[in-house]
Order: structure tokens, then sequence, then C-alpha cells
């Protein structure tokens, strides 16, 4: 249960599911393509490195790029900012991919029919499912040989494509440029993402067996009609702001990624609006909507599981990784990236930061004899063993109280006073907004009534028929910025 107090001055509780315990997970909630945040930090810490770089991969083809200039809202979200200073989540994402992405020269970035089998359960997310339900073995299928043409080949574009050749459609992009990579190779420059980098990712997806069309404009080279009449089932408009909202009809199953007055955003958000872009395109064209469904579980852990470093972690300062010297062009040498990756121990600390929003605290009531020293024992004040007459919730927690009890919420809140009555039943309230997961209240039990279990999800994807109308609309999202 989470608890605030409210203006009648009951504390506010709600009770916990999937969803609540999603939410506690700040950097992947805040994450546009809900990467497994806390879980490559981890890896990183605990030197599991090509899980961890799996987790980073998995919902994102453009994570060694993303490990250089995204904008990493999950940082903004880290909890750590309430102790110092947040996890440098995009340096940590970096220090993974050198040795498994592009990058590494090795065979970590191949491996794309392996990424959802390996994946454990918070990385295994709806955009992940639906991106990756497939392997290489089944492109041959082709969905029922549809086939989608993208217009426009920067992060969001490139995305969709990805994201739709593994579903099985035969895919074609079509870009005005001799080259693809849109904003990231024009707006972006080579001492933030060298070059290299850049054409890995690309070239990773169009060899899933993208057919790739240069030199080619909307308008000036062909038309919406024209790719109709070449046999196209549909098409995703991802040119950027003008073209978008010109070519945007969904009467014409034409599908729009550019900007609609919303200004610029961030590449992880375009990328985060491809795989979007391909979910409405998969539903139009299986003339089904699809339903996200999530399932949770939890698993005891000992805190030597999940704290590498022991207590330690709570006094380390956050570091930056190194960077080298700006050298101008005139200056020899100029080209080199202004950020180097991480050490190792270095990477492995900052990995090791992390207050572990993944791992829960769970709370027996059967076992629990009301002893306080939870209470008593914990640093940040964090828990707190109430009468029921103290609380405040919703009809689900009215239920829940119900049934253990044979009254209801407002029966505890009305007789208050009657010691007797109360004496029944409290309530031990938690402010996971605060909690570290140091264990001590877990220690310092005596009957077991505390466990530290490991909180993973899994999202599944289940097709049900829908009217047509509901899916024959536009969608649309934000062109980018680093």
């Amino acid at each position: 249960m989470s608890y605030a107090k409210d203006p009648a001055a009951r504390y506010e509780v709600s009770l916990v599911d999937v969803e609540y315990y999603q939410k506690t997970i700040k950097c992947q909630w805040a994450c546009p393509v809900k990467t497994d945040v806390s879980g490559y930090v981890n890896a990183v810490a605990d030197k599991d490195y090509q899980t961890g770089y799996v987790m980073a991969r998995q919902p994102n083809p453009f994570s060694s790029v993303c490990g250089r200039i995204c904008v990493a809202p999950c940082e903004a979200a880290c909890r750590r900012s309430d102790v110092d200073v947040p996890i440098q989540i995009r340096a940590l994402k970096r220090f993974l991919t050198e040795r498994h992405g592009v990058e590494s020269k090795g065979p970590g970035s191949k491996g794309i029919e392996l990424l959802l089998d390996n994946a454990p359960g918070n990385s295994r997310t709806a955009e992940s499912v639906w991106s990756l339900n497939r392997t290489y073995a089944s492109l041959k299928e082709a969905n029922g040989k549809k086939a989608v043409a993208i217009v426009g080949a920067g992060a969001g574009g490139l995305t969709a494509a990805h994201d739709l050749r593994l579903m099985g459609y035969r895919v074609a992009v079509l870009e005005s440029f001799p080259v693809l990579g849109g904003a990231l190779r024009t707006a972006i420059p080579e001492y933030r993402l060298p070059r290299e980098v850049l054409d890995g990712e690309i070239q990773d997806i169009v060899s899933l067996g993208i057919e790739v069309r240069t030199n080619v404009m909307l308008e000036r080279d062909f038309t919406v009609a024209d790719l109709k009449r070449e046999g196209f089932n549909a098409v995703l408009i991802a040119t950027g702001p003008e073209r978008s909202r010109k070519h945007a009809s969904p009467r014409e199953g034409v599908y729009a990624l550019g900007d609609f007055g919303q200004g610029t955003i961030a590449v992880i958000d375009t990328i985060g609006a491809g795989h979007r872009a391909a979910i409405a395109l998969d539903e139009f064209l299986r003339k089904k909507k699809a339903r996200v469904v999530k399932r949770g579980w939890l698993t005891p852990v000992e805190p030597e599981d999940y704290l590498s470093f022991g207590y330690d972690y709570l006094e380390w300062p956050g570091e930056t990784p190194p960077h080298n010297r700006f050298e101008t062009p005139e200056t020899p040498g100029c080209g080199h990236e202004l950020e180097e990756p991480y050490p190792e121990l270095m990477g492995r600390r900052q990995g090791a930061r992390c207050l572990k929003c993944h791992i829960q605290t769970v709370f027996h009531g059967e076992k629990c004899i009301q002893c306080n020293g939870c209470v008593d024992i914990c640093p940040w004040d964090c828990l707190k063993m109430v009468s029921l007459s103290e609380i405040a919730g919703d009809e689900d927690m009215n239920r829940v109280i119900e049934a253990k009890y044979g009254y209801d919420l407002k029966t505890f809140q009305e007789r208050g006073g009657d010691v007797e009555f109360l004496s029944q039943g409290a309530v031990m309230l938690k402010d996971d907004s605060v909690c570290t997961r140091c264990a001590l209240c877990y220690k310092r039990c005596p009957t077991g009534a505390i466990t530290m279990e490991l909180f993973e999800f899994a999202e599944e994807i289940v097709f049900e028929d829908a009217p047509e109308a509901e899916l024959a609309t536009a969608t649309a999202v934000g062109g980018s910025k680093p």
C-alpha cells in the first residue's frame, strides 16, 4: 500500500497491483519506449553485460545512438536525485553497447531473433513483444504478403520499418536524400554521434530485408496513389511536419508520423512514435484491435542478491564519464567523440548507486505480531502502522476491508474512538517514494512477516475483432531533435 495524508487527517491508501508496481519503477515508466532501465543499470553493477545489453536493445533499435545523444527522461525521473544526483543512465547504456552493440564489432547486434527469448520480465513490454514477436525464419511469411511503404527514413520511420518487418510485412523505405538517417545524420555533429555508429544501427535494420529507395521525393517522383497502384497495402508518411500534415488522410489508409503543431521532440520520443505507428498499421492491416494483457509476479530475494557492493552505494557520489577536450575544425585531431565511455569499475559503481525500485517490500499480515520493530529501524521513516480508522481509500480498498473484517471502511472511521472494536486489525503503510530497499526492516522482523521480492512483469498482445472505423485513424506524432 502507499499512503499520504488527506484533508480529513486520514491516510489516503491505495492497493497495489501490477501497474502500481510498474509506476514505482519511475525510470522505466518515464521512458517513451519503456526500456527496462533499472534492469540494465543493475546488470552493469552485477557485471552481467550481455543481459544488460539485451534489456537496453530489445525495445530500441537505436540503442547505441541513444547511449550517446538521448535526452534521458529516465534520469529526470530517477529517485536517486532525492538523495544526491540521478544515475547517469544514458552513459550506462553506452557502457553496454560499447561491449555488445554495433560499435563493439562483436556478435551482440546480430542476435535480434534472440532478444525476446532472452529478456527477463521487465523487458517484455508491449512495444518489445510487438516488434520482436517474430524470428528471422518467419520473415518469409510476410504476414499474408501484405506490404507497407514508409516515406522518410529518420529515427521514427526506420523504427516503424524495423517493427513492421519483424512482424512479417514486406517493407520499403523511400527517402529523398542519398542516405538514410534523417535528423540523426543532418542535425547532430559527429563529435556527439559518430557516423559509423549510426550507419551500423541503420544497416542492422535494413538487413532484416527492408527495401530501400533513395533520392526519391514524394510528389516529385511518386505519389501515394502510385504506391497503392504498386501494391502497397498501407503507407506511413514520416517526412517531417509539412508533408506529414498535408498527406495524412485516414480515409486513404495513409498514416502520418510527423509534427502536428507540437514542435520538435526528442529522438527517443520519435522512436516511441515509430513503435506506435507500426502498432497502428498492424492493427489496420489485420483488421483487428489489439489489447495489452499484463501479468506480474514477485520472487523472494536476499539483499545480498541485489546489493552488489553492499550498503556503501548510498554514500557513493555521482560521476560523469570522462570527456575529451573540445577541438575546433581547424585543430588537428578534431572529430573524436567529446564524451568517452565509463571505465569498467566506474561504470559498475555508478550502476550500483541505483535505489532498486524493482525490489518490493512485501508484508505478510498473518505473521505480523505488531511489535513495530520494522517502523523503529527504518532510517527513512517510510513505514507506519495505523488503525483502520485512520485511513481513507477507494471502493476496491473498502471491499478488501469488508471481506476481511465484516465491516466496511466507513464503519471503522466512525468508530475511531472505540478501542475494543478497533483492536481487530491494523494497517501497515509504506511510502515507496522514499524507500531505498535497504532491507533493514526485513532483517529486523522476528517472525518473517516481511520479505524482499523482485517484481517482474510481462505484457502480451491479444487481437480482437473491431469496427473498421476504429482502425482507420491516422497516427500523429512529433518530429525529432537530439
